[in-house]
C-alpha cells in the first residue's frame, strides 16, 4: 500500500467515524425534543390522577418522557466514544496498512530490547552496590557510575521504588514480572515483523471455496470473501464474528490480512461447510 493510499484511507475512516458522531448526536437531540415536548404538556406538578380517565395517559406520557430522556443519554456517549476514536485515528499504535510499518516496528524492537538491557544493567549494578535502601540516597551513588547516568536518573529510579511499588528488601529495581512483561511484547514485535515480511513478497491469490471466493490482497493488506449474492443474516453475523467487515468499495466482506485472517476464514468456510452460521466453529 502507498503512502498516499494509506494515509487517504486514515483519513477517509476518520470522516466515517465523525459522519457516525454527527447522526448520533441528531438523534440525541431529536430524542431530547421529543420528550420535551411530551413533558411540556404535562402542567407543571400534576400528579398522576389515580382512578381518573387520564392516569393511563399521563403514565404512558411519563414513560416516553423517561425513555427519551435515556435514549438521548446514550446517543450522547455513543458519539463521544465515536469522536474519540476518530481523534485517535492515525495515533493508536503503528498500523500494518502503514508503508513503513516493518521499519517502525523494528525501531520500537530496538528500543524495547535496549530498555530490557538497560534496566538488566540496573539490577546488576544495585546488587554489586550492595542493595542500598531505597528509602535513602546513601549507598546508590556507585550505581550512578557502573551504569554512566546522572544521579538524577537512579534517585528517579529509587524513589519509584520507595513511593509508587511496595517495596521488599530482596526486591530489584525492576522486578521479573517487568521483564516477563517486556519479554511478551518483544515476542509479539517480532511476530509482526515477521508476518509483515512474509507479506512483502506475497504474491495476490484466489481461491473458490464454493461458499465463497477467497481473495489475497497483499498490496491492500487485505483478505476478502466475496459471495455471490448478499449473505443470509445468519451468515452476516457469523462474518462480524469472526471480524469480517462489508466493504462497499471492494464489494467485499475483508479485514486485514495476516494469519489470524486466514484463521477466520477457515473458520467461517467450516460453519458454512457445516450447514450453519449459528456456532462459531
Amino acid at each position: 500500500m502507498t503512502r498516499s493510499r494509506f494515509e487517504e484511507r486514515q483519513e477517509s475512516r476518520k470522516d466515517r467515524l465523525l459522519e457516525r458522531a454527527e447522526r448520533a448526536e441528531d438523534k440525541a437531540k431529536a430524542a431530547t425534543e421529543a420528550a420535551n415536548r411530551v413533558a411540556g404538556a404535562i402542567p407543571m406538578g400534576q400528579p398522576i390522577l389515580v382512578g381518573h380517565h387520564s392516569e393511563r395517559r399521563h403514565r404512558r406520557d411519563l414513560q416516553r418522557i423517561d425513555d427519551g430522556y435515556r435514549k438521548a443519554f446514550e446517543l450522547g456517549k455513543q458519539a463521544d466514544e465515536l469522536r474519540r476514536r476518530a481523534e485517535g485515528v492515525g495515533n493508536a499504535g503503528i498500523s500494518s496498512d502503514d508503508p513503513d510499518a516493518r521499519e517502525l516496528l523494528r525501531e520500537k524492537l530496538h528500543k524495547l530490547e535496549a530498555k530490557q538491557e538497560y534496566r538488566r544493567a540496573m539490577n546488576v549494578a544495585w546488587r554489586r552496590a550492595g542493595r542500598p535502601d531505597p528509602k535513602s540516597a546513601d549507598g546508590w551513588e556507585p550505581v550512578a557510575k557502573e551504569l554512566g547516568v546522572p544521579a538524577a536518573t537512579i534517585n528517579e529510579v529509587r524513589l519509584e521504588m520507595a513511593t509508587l511499588r511496595t517495596y521488599q528488601a530482596s526486591s530489584p529495581p525492576f522486578p521479573a514480572y517487568i521483564f516477563s512483561n517486556g519479554s511478551a511484547e518483544i515476542r509479539r514485535l517480532k511476530a509482526r515483523i515477521a508476518e509483515l515480511d512474509v507479506a512483502a513478497v506475497a504474491e495476490p491469490r484466489e481461491e473458490d471455496l464454493g461458499a465463497f471466493r477467497l481473495v489475497e490482497d497483499p498490496a491492500d493488506n487485505r483478505i476478502r470473501l466475496i459471495f455471490g449474492a448478499k449473505p443470509e443474516e445468519g451468515v452476516r453475523m457469523l462474518l462480524k464474528r469472526h471480524g469480517f467487515r462489508w466493504s462497499p468499495t471492494a464489494k467485499a466482506w475483508q479485514r486485514h490480512l495476516n494469519g489470524a485472517g486466514r484463521a477466520a476464514a477457515r473458520f467461517v468456510l467450516e460453519a458454512l461447510s457445516k450447514g450453519g452460521a449459528d456456532g462459531d466453529a
